[in-house]
């Protein structure tokens, strides 16, 4: 019994070693670019706000998006450097953005 467990041991570390290779040759490889583009929860996570928030400034122009998918179905990237500038922006004057209006609803006086 203890034969098979020292097989399995010695085939696990083989593993190991093996992704340890294949981890080394990657990182000689040099380190990934810098990600550049960011979805509105990325950037939400980044700046410790909402997405509702985010997604708010995306949509009513206050932060300059690029939109990937279609006017249906959004697919919007927005830039390191937007988001820079936009938090620059907000620092030296903070305003809210526009949030949806509630539909208004008259009450009938006929029932």
């Amino acid at each position: 019994m203890s034969g098979e467990r020292d097989v399995s041991l010695e085939e696990r570390l083989s593993r190991i070693e093996s992704a340890l290779e294949r981890v080394a040759a990657a990182l000689s490889r040099g380190p990934a670019p810098e990600q550049e583009w960011f979805s509105i929860e990325e950037v939400a996570r980044m700046t410790g706000l909402s997405d509702d928030h985010m997604r708010r400034h995306v949509t009513s122009g206050l932060l300059p998006v690029s939109n990937q998918g279609t006017y249906d179905k959004p697919y919007y990237r927005i830039h390191r450097r937007d988001v820079d500038e936009w938090m620059t922006k907000r620092r030296e004057s903070p305003s809210p953005a526009p949030r949806k209006k509630k539909p208004v609803r008259f009450a009938s006086r006929h029932h």
